[in-house]
């Protein structure tokens, strides 16, 4: 069990691309069980708040939501999964998807997933 400071949990058998330069990973963030992460992949739980348009961007915070990636994930290059995402067991997420919602058991996406 994670404690209230964990930034990120990983579990056992995941395997992010050795060799490879690229990947960012921002929490809250949990990997499950044999997942699989190519090579330039960003997992980033973070994004800045811009409700004010009186204020700039940078002076009002940011906000965080978790990310939770189930057991059997394969995500593939140049992929980006934003905060509040949740991916179920056994998804394919393409190439260069940029992934925004939940997605279900059993899916294979590709492109951009609003």
């Amino acid at each position: 069990m994670p404690s209230s400071t964990t930034r990120y949990e990983i579990l056992s058998l995941v395997t992010i691309q050795e060799l490879v330069w690229g990947n960012t990973i921002i929490g809250p963030v949990m990997i499950g069980n044999n997942v699989i992460l190519a090579q330039n992949v960003v997992i980033s739980a973070l994004n800045h708040n811009f409700e004010d348009v009186l204020t700039t961007i940078n002076q009002q915070g940011v906000k965080t939501e978790q990310i939770n990636i189930e057991n059997n994930v394969w995500i593939g290059a140049n992929s980006t999964i934003l905060d509040g995402v949740h991916i179920g067991e056994h998804v394919v997420v393409g190439n260069g998807v940029l992934s925004q919602k939940i997605f279900l058991p059993l899916m294979w996406l590709w492109g951009i997933s609003p």
